[in-house]
Formats: C-alpha cells, sequence, structure tokens
C-alpha cells in the first residue's frame, strides 16, 4: 500500500492530498528516511509520525 492512500486510510489525514504534502514537505519517514508519497509499505516498518 502507498504511505498516502495509508495515511488516508487510518484517518491521520482527511484528504489525500494532504498526506502527500506531508510527504514532500519532509514529515514521514520510514525506516528513519524521508519517503516519496509512493513509496510501497510492507509489513513490519516503522512510520513515526509527529502528533
Amino acid at each position: 500500500m502507498r504511505v498516502d492512500k495509508f495515511l488516508n486510510s487510518v484517518n491521520i489525514t482527511k484528504r489525500r492530498a494532504v498526506s502527500e504534502d506531508m510527504c514532500k514537505n519532509g514529515v514521514v519517514s520510514v525506516n528513519g528516511v524521508v519517503v516519496k508519497p509512493a513509496k510501497m509499505l510492507k509489513l513490519g516498518i516503522l512510520l513515526p509520525l509527529p502528533i
């Protein structure tokens, strides 16, 4: 599943465009690496988000 779709599906953001902007601005990282919105997620990776 794509990072931007995941953030939208678990209700972190209300719109997918917002989650895309979060990825592009460096807010979202996967295992400590800033990723693009199209990065595919797999089981067992860490996705820390500032709250």
